[in-house]
């Protein structure tokens, strides 16, 4: 594998600033540190990598010297065998008043040291309460087991190829190890936890480590040359702040894009190893990015540093709908949809479909260029599946694709001179589901084609086939106008029930040949209501969720907050809000909902308002 210099080093001191291992401790169960806070010194005791306590400065004692004394004592004891039964401490009162003046900690006959009123003051305790805290601490610490483990612990190489593992674990003292078979090199580098691995010839060998008692193992594969990576590109967010998942989306698709397998290798990425919080907007975070290489029941362990960024990027209401749910079912490989997209006008894509083969399909949608100008296109997603289950896919998806909308959190992407960027693949089994959201913009000098397309294999050539629209007329494929309804409306407390329709005719009509957008689903409603009170009492307005005809489920926005129903059924009711309007109020209040795909729409917002 050919692996960049740069970036090996990057990976490397990364590797290093996200260690826990504080080397000065190496080879000693208990150490001393010194820590400077603002002008004031404090001295730290650590037992396998456990703070234990922390002495302040105090009159003419050195805290990193008083520390390091009992530092000394604990290792002296530990080296001749020890108890913890032994640890206890004992307060110190002043004779006449019997006031406790200070608390002194002891190993058996062994004196550690005294905690004086000052001491506890500093540590904003009492001499007693620290006393117990650090004897415990000290128990706790020095009953537990050592640890030794070794990151990676499968490895794939190829001849020439280097890579760095990491000895990790609490266990203390000298590090040995044996090399099974002299199929590779290693080397330990200045820090004494750190080796450099390098393959010599093919073959497999394992490398044994030990330290006080505990053993740990690495497996090694050398084989020719399988796995090609590429140095990552910067990735592009946005968001105020942009959300983890989508962080998280957009690392997995780079480094999918930069390691290039050769066939029966797999790719395993854990999301859940990608961790980091959501980033502010001109905030930059450099992620070390695990993953797996796995080959017929064996799998080596890798990483990537991936830097991400957040730039500035404003939302802009879509002037185009495009929905991709006809066919529904899709039974053979071919395109489900193709729109053009011109003038810069920020475009919204739904699509819906259902595996309704018996092997697995993967879903694609692609970006085309076809000019000879690289164009930048900004894109806020919501994705949901892939689950057999219709109200539950539909409800992900439109959750996040309205979660992200409001904080703008979203990805650039590039797309190049005559080229085709995938921004979404996702594998489906037998009757499964696939459902969600892409919002783009672009610039105004771009013209892009978006395709939607079923296939058999993600890497093969691309489906060119166009598959034929469902002969019923409820399920939909084209482009729609804008899509938005707005809603005025007014409620007074103590009038009857009312009820405002979501996915209810009028709907919206294709652009080319008519047909209508049944349930107007991917439609954002923008919902003002003004409710009054006239009474001269205070009064309840209760807003609910009601199905007409069938399970459904919704996401609301509600003045900012994010409100997600139950699966309903029909003419069941699930509060949205209650709101309490003292006499003569007038209240404003907005909402924000769409039709989500899986549910029966339309469905009720029902107003009713009771005395109290």
């Amino acid at each position: 594998m050919r692996f960049p210099l740069i970036l090996l080093l990057l990976s490397f001191f990364l590797l290093l600033l996200c260690s826990p291992v504080l080397y000065a401790r190496e080879g000693k169960l208990a150490s001393a540190c010194l820590n400077l806070t603002g002008d004031h010194l404090i001295g730290e005791l650590y037992i396998r990598d456990q703070l234990i306590l922390s002495l302040h400065h105090e009159g003419v004692y050195d805290p990193e010297v008083r520390v390091q004394v009992i530092a000394d004592k604990i290792n002296n004891l530990y080296s001749k065998g020890f108890s913890v039964d032994k640890i206890f401490y004992k307060v110190d009162l002043e004779k006449e008043e019997k006031k406790v003046i200070s608390a002194t900690i002891y190993w058996g006959e062994e004196k550690f040291f005294t905690i004086s009123n000052l001491q506890a003051r500093l540590n904003k305790s009492t001499p007693e309460k620290l006393a117990v805290l650090w004897v415990e601490n000290l128990k706790k610490a020095l009953s537990l087991s050592p640890t030794l483990k070794v990151f990676p612990s499968h490895v794939l190489l190829c001849p020439g190829e280097v890579i760095d593992i990491k000895i990790m674990g609490n266990s203390i003292g000298k590090l040995t190890w044996k090399i099974a078979s002299p199929v590779i090199d290693l080397k330990q580098t200045d820090f004494p936890d750190r080796f450099v691995l390098k393959g010599r010839s093919i073959g497999d060998t394992t490398i044994d480590f030990q330290r006080e008692g505990i053993r740990t193992q690495i497996n090694i594969s050398v084989r020719e040359e399988e796995v090609t990576i590429t140095q990552p590109r910067d990735i592009l967010v946005s968001g105020f702040p942009c959300q983890t998942e989508i962080i998280r989306e957009s690392v997995i698709r780079e480094i999918n894009s930069s390691v290039l397998l050769k066939s029966g290798l797999r790719l395993s990425i854990d999301p859940f190893n990608i961790n980091t919080p959501s980033l502010s907007e001109g905030k930059v975070v450099t992620l070390l990015v695990p993953f797996k290489i796995e080959n017929q029941g064996s799998h080596s362990e890798k990483m990537l540093p991936v830097k991400v960024r957040n730039e500035s990027e404003k939302f802009r209401e879509p002037v185009l709908h495009m929905v991709s749910n006809s066919p529904e079912k899709i039974n053979k490989d071919g395109v489900l949809f193709a729109q053009s997209l011109s003038l810069g006008s920020p475009v919204r894509l739904l699509y819906y479909h259902l595996n309704n083969t018996d092997s697995d399909k993967w879903l694609i949608i692609d970006i085309v260029n076809p000019y000879s100008i690289s164009s930048r296109v900004w894109i806020v997603s919501g994705t949901g599946g892939p689950n057999p289950q219709e109200a539950f896919v539909g409800h992900v998806a439109t959750s996040r694709f309205i979660k992200n909308s409001f904080y703008s959190s979203g990805q650039f992407y590039i797309i190049p001179p005559k080229g085709r960027t995938t921004i979404y693949v996702q594998k489906f089994g037998p009757k499964q589901i696939l459902t969600g959201f892409f919002h783009l913009q672009f610039l105004p000098t771009s013209s892009l084609e978006l395709i939607v397309r079923s296939e058999s294999k993600p890497d093969g050539l691309p489906s060119t086939e166009i598959l034929p629209k469902d002969e019923d007329s409820t399920h939909c494929r084209g482009v729609y106008p804008a899509p938005k309804v707005l809603i005025q409306d007014i409620y007074r407390a103590g009038d009857p029930e009312k009820s405002i329709y979501i996915g209810k005719a009028p709907f919206l009509k294709s652009l080319y040949d008519s047909e209508q957008l049944y349930g107007n689903y991917g439609v954002l409603y923008d919902i003002t209501l003004n409710l009054i009170n006239d009474d001269s009492l205070t009064r309840q307005v209760e807003l609910s969720f009601t199905s007409q005809g069938g399970i459904a489920q919704g996401t609301f926005l509600i003045d900012g907050r994010l409100v997600e129903t139950p699966i309903v059924r029909s003419s069941e009711h699930v509060p949205l809000a209650i709101l309490f309007l003292k006499p003569n109020e007038t209240r404003i209040i907005h909402l924000n909902t769409m039709p989500q795909g899986g549910s029966h729409y339309p469905v009720r917002i029902l107003l009713k308002s009771k005395g109290l």
